[in-house]
């Protein structure tokens, strides 16, 4: 990984304490970690995402700390990745956190420009809103991931999905989009404040309330909309 990347998980990792490790759910979806402190949650990558192999202590992962499980985010390994950011938002997003409910694309839809986002978000808040939408796979109308670069920098409101900690590719994208307004948005997204030095200004993320539902909507396959029933969207804004 390179020193960008490096310096992202050093701060998501330098606080990280030592905890109970209760469960972690690989769904379709999304990936659960559920500590003694809360529940996280990681978007799962899909199969046949270029590194992806099973889980080598499968069935042993609740055996490790949540310090241990969380470096799993320095895998080549995606799944492992995953793990390991659902272990870091366990420590970040859990009940504790006093922060105010909200959702990140209403704030967007008050921004006075055009937007660039790094992944599809369906909303009616930016319904009347000029969008770039950066994707994988992009539809007719949006731009493949070639066109990231370009795009985030000349774009002074970017919106870069929380899977991309997952992917590998969430340090580069900030570092192209830094020169004005980030927000990280998804259930994903961990609610560090540290990352605000990165030059991110918004951290939209989830926090889980009701943990043992959660373990069943993701074990179930869920998306989104069935985990709003399991907690709260929430927003992290910098001073």
């Amino acid at each position: 990984m390179d020193e960008k990347v490096d310096r992202l998980f050093n701060i998501l990792l330098k606080d990280i304490t030592e905890e109970e490790v209760r469960h972690v759910i690989v769904g379709l979806n999304w990936t659960l970690v559920e500590t003694n402190l809360g529940a996280g949650l990681a978007y799962t990558p899909a199969k046949d995402l270029a590194g992806c192999y099973p889980i080598p202590d499968s069935g042993k992962l609740c055996n490790r700390s949540l310090t241990d499980l969380a470096k799993l985010v320095w895998s080549k390994n995606p799944l492992e990745r995953c793990i390991g950011m659902a272990g870091i938002n366990s420590f970040y997003n859990n009940t504790n956190t006093k922060i105010r409910s909200s959702n990140g694309l209403e704030i967007a839809s008050s921004w006075a420009g055009e937007i660039t986002c790094v992944g599809r978000f369906p909303s009616k808040f930016l319904q009347n809103k000029k969008v770039r939408v950066i994707e994988r796979e992009p539809l007719a109308g949006e731009f493949d991931e070639t066109q990231s670069r370009k795009l985030l920098k000349s774009s002074y409101y970017s919106v870069i999905t929380s899977s991309t900690f997952v992917n590998g590719t969430a340090a580069k994208l900030i570092s192209w989009g830094k020169h004005g307004k980030i927000m990280i948005l998804g259930p994903g997204t961990p609610l560090c404040g540290g990352l605000f030095n990165e030059g991110i200004n918004y951290l939209s993320g989830f926090v889980i309330r009701k943990k043992r539902e959660a373990r069943i909507v993701v074990s179930e396959g869920g998306a989104v909309k069935d985990l709003k029933e399991v907690g709260k969207m929430v927003v992290l804004e910098s001073n």
